[in-house]
Parts: structure tokens; C-alpha cells; sequence
């Protein structure tokens, strides 16, 4: 089998989790997406290229020709690409080659939900059950796995309290999707001395949240702004206890994910998935439906109440029993969720996948 991979160069989540399926699979060939020069040229949010991929073909923009395309596919028998394929033209091109496809898609951004007409990859990949069901066939859950290797052992104190909360922001999605304000409400209810640092890079963003929604920050509690990137996505956990991520909608969060790899416990709206999944009552904030949107398919909002949040908050702040137990908790779902656990199903995948939809090789 000789495949190839169709990867983002920026440091978006999508960059990341691209950049870690070159790093844990090594394709024969990768076909690289380069679209930072667009954003350096006045997008706020900076996306810049953070990764390496020696001898990849690079392209520039979001749209290759059908040189760089047929130059790609050459001696190709199967491609994966997450979220899209950037080209409509490369699934025709593909499809006429024999080449089997694997799109790994976040259902919301599913562009097949809303135009089932579109020329389809021969299996659909979710990496969470999240929406799983409107997706079309042949299709399976494949989780992206989380790369453990790069999260130094922690040697807090085996009872040391929570004292340092981190909330990745991030880009700042559509509907306040992590939850920013549902956090920012929550710190005047808090009543542990504690620091909570705010990672956002759009610049001025989290200020204005506080000014319009005129937020008393109490002196017991420390809010650290911080604007800038990291060149090493890991370096965003380094020194932090917990991770507050009460996210409004979505299935994958790398952010999620990543801070269980650091061995931090996440705190986390009870409607998200991967509080379902976790089964860990202690981490859970009660949440309820407040809104719904349309993305690709209709997106229902939940929120949560910034008292109950508050009052989680102060629980790791003060019970060193819940917080020891929920960092072995981190590490044992990252853990089972790495590379060397996970990464048999990717390659079982892509040796599996039949071309023109005839067969599903999968686990649901």
C-alpha cells in the first residue's frame, strides 16, 4: 500500500492533528496546504507555519491545479485528508485512478450533509460519536489519538490542591464554542485564592468580554490574559493544574485532549461528549440548552451556570482527593488513547477501505 496524506501547514488545531498523523504514520507522500500568507496579511489570528514536512509538495492557497493534483496522486493507491479535500477536482481525479479515499471529518464542517450530490470519498471517518448518525455511509469512528510522548511527567505533590486553571480560547469560534464567557461570568462566584490563565489569540478579545459584561474580578483571584502563541502546542499546559473547558457545542477538542495528556483534569459542560464518555461525575458542570445554529446540519447550544461552574472551580481549589484522583484519571484515558493504542486502527483502515463504496472496514 502506498499512500498519501493532504495536510495543513499552519498552527491551527487542524495544522496539529495533520501534523501528528505524519509524524505517528509516515506516508509515502504529503501534499501540503499553505495558506499563512493569506493570514499574515492582516488576519488577527496569526496562523503561522510551525511544522515540518521534508520533501512534501507545498501548496500555496487554498485551491491546487490539476498539475500539483495528478503530480500528487501519481502512484498513489489511497489519500486521507481531514475536514476536506481542498478540491473537488482531486476526489473526480482520484475516483478516475482507482484511489481509495478517507475523509476524517468534525460532522458541523461535513460539506456531503448539505449537498449529498458531491462525488463522496470511499469512507467517512468521525473521531467522535458527536453528530455520528448524520453522516452518510460507509463511514466509521476513528479517534484522533493524542501523542502522550510529547508531555513531560508531572511531579506535583501527591496532595497538593488545584491552585492554577488554564482556559484555552484559542481562535475564538462561532457562538462562543469553548465557553470564554461562560468562564469569565464564573470568576466573581469563585472564593479560592487561585490564578486562571486565558489563552486567546485574537487580541483585545477577552478584555472586551469583561468590559461588556462589566465582570468584577475579585483580588482572590488572578486572571492572566495571555495573547501570544507557542511555537510547541504542548508548551500550553506546562505549569497548569486544570484545564476549564466548558464548551457550548462540538465533539473533538484537541485542547480536551492534550491537557489529559499533561495529566489536568477538565471541567466540563455534562452535554459534552467527552464528559459522556469519561463517565468522571466529579469534572462535570450541569449544563443546558440555550440556543441552536446551522453550520452544515443544525448545531443545538448549551451554556452553563456560572455559579455551578464557580463552585467546581473552588472544589479542586480545596479537595486534594479529587484533584490527585482526577490527574491518574487524565493519564489513564490519554493513555488508552495514544498512539500505540490507537494507532493499529488507522493502519487497519487503510488497508481495509474498498474504492466506490463497495465495503466498510471499520469499528463503530
Amino acid at each position: 500500500m502506498t499512500w498519501g496524506l493532504i495536510a495543513r501547514w499552519d498552527s491551527s488545531g487542524l495544522g496539529t492533528q495533520c501534523w501528528e498523523l505524519y509524524e505517528h504514520l509516515n506516508p509515502d507522500k504529503v501534499m501540503v496546504i499553505d495558506v499563512s500568507e493569506l493570514y499574515d496579511k492582516g488576519d488577527h489570528c496569526n496562523k503561522r507555519r510551525v511544522f515540518t514536512y521534508p520533501g512534501a509538495q507545498v501548496i500555496e492557497g487554498w485551491h491546487p491545479t490539476t498539475e500539483q493534483l495528478t503530480e500528487f496522486l501519481d502512484g498513489l493507491d489511497i489519500i486521507y485528508s481531514a475536514e476536506t479535500f481542498y478540491s473537488g477536482e482531486l476526489v473526480r481525479l482520484a475516483r478516475e485512478r482507482g484511489i481509495r479515499m478517507v475523509l476524517h471529518v468534525n460532522p458541523e464542517l461535513c460539506e456531503y450533509l448539505q449537498n449529498p450530490a458531491l462525488l463522496a470519498p470511499d469512507m467517512f471517518a468521525a473521531p467522535t460519536p458527536w453528530l455520528y448518525d448524520l453522516l452518510p455511509e460507509p463511514k466509521t469512528l476513528l479517534p484522533m489519538p493524542v501523542a502522550i510522548e510529547r508531555f513531560a511527567p508531572d511531579h506535583r505533590s501527591g496532595w497538593q490542591v488545584a491552585h492554577r486553571f488554564l482556559h484555552v480560547a484559542g481562535r475564538p469560534a462561532i457562538h462562543d464554542r469553548n465557553g470564554t464567557a461562560d468562564v469569565l461570568r464564573a470568576l466573581p462566584h469563585v472564593r479560592s485564592k487561585i490564578t486562571v490563565t486565558i489563552r486567546c489569540l485574537l487580541p483585545g478579545y477577552v478584555d472586551a468580554l469583561v468590559r461588556v459584561m462589566k465582570l468584577r474580578i475579585p483580588p482572590h483571584v488572578e486572571l492572566v490574559i495571555a495573547e501570544d502563541d507557542v511555537d510547541d502546542y504542548w508548551e500550553l499546559y506546562a505549569g497548569q493544574d486544570i484545564l476549564v473547558m466548558p464548551r457550548r457545542f462540538g465533539g473533538m477538542s484537541l485542547p480536551i485532549q492534550e491537557a489529559m495528556a499533561a495529566g489536568m483534569p477538565v471541567i466540563l459542560g455534562a452535554h459534552d461528549v467527552y464528559a459522556q464518555a469519561h463517565g468522571r461525575r466529579g469534572w462535570v458542570v450541569p449544563s443546558r440548552k440555550t440556543d441552536r445554529f446551522m453550520a452544515k446540519t443544525w448545531i443545538d447550544v448549551y451554556g452553563v451556570n456560572e455559579r455551578d461552574l464557580a463552585a467546581k472551580i473552588d472544589e479542586f481549589a480545596t479537595d486534594a482527593t479529587l484533584f490527585v484522583d482526577g490527574q491518574a484519571a487524565a493519564r489513564d484515558w490519554a493513555h488508552r488513547h495514544s498512539w500505540d493504542s490507537l494507532k493499529p486502527r488507522y493502519v487497519e483502515l487503510l488497508e481495509g477501505v474498498e474504492v466506490g463504496n463497495d465495503s466498510v472496514h471499520g469499528d463503530q
